[in-house]
């Protein structure tokens, strides 16, 4: 879907390249989020997972509006820890822009569109796109 409807698959491709750690993701996330006028969502690392690997967690009344009864417990995992309220984001340490930018699609599109927007569709592409270029515009050169 990416490279069929991007706008700037050629950005995405030169933010993959650029690794930030734990505290400048952080950073990059929350300009994404205050551009878009979202809430930033937690933010974790894991040391098994590589620079290109990310997750990400819709907020918790989103993931309640698609849940029916009978799968309640998802929502509240055995490891006891909740959901997270304006939800996650997972990446590696190193992580790498493009990667961050990607979550944040998913991130984005479970603030702005409607509930079932596919994962990886267009309107995720949009979103990929758009956070892709507020990283570029403020890591590129001369940020």
């Amino acid at each position: 879907m990416v490279r069929r409807f991007s706008v700037a698959p050629e950005r995405i491709v030169g933010l993959r390249r650029l690794g930030v750690d734990k505290s400048e993701a952080v950073q990059v996330i929350g300009l994404v989020c205050n551009e878009f006028e979202v809430p930033a969502p937690s933010i974790t690392f894991h040391g098994g997972r590589g620079p290109h690997t990310g997750y990400t967690k819709m907020p918790l009344d989103r993931a309640m509006a698609i849940a029916d009864a009978a799968n309640i417990g998802i929502w509240r995992p055995a490891s006891g820890k909740p959901w997270p309220t304006l939800g996650m984001i997972r990446l590696g340490d190193p992580s790498s822009l493009g990667t961050i930018a990607h979550e944040l699609g998913h991130h984005l599109v479970n603030h702005h569109e409607p509930l079932r927007t596919a994962s990886h569709g267009k309107r995720w592409v949009h979103w990929f796109d758009d956070a892709a270029k507020v990283i570029d515009r403020h890591t590129g050169p001369g940020s």
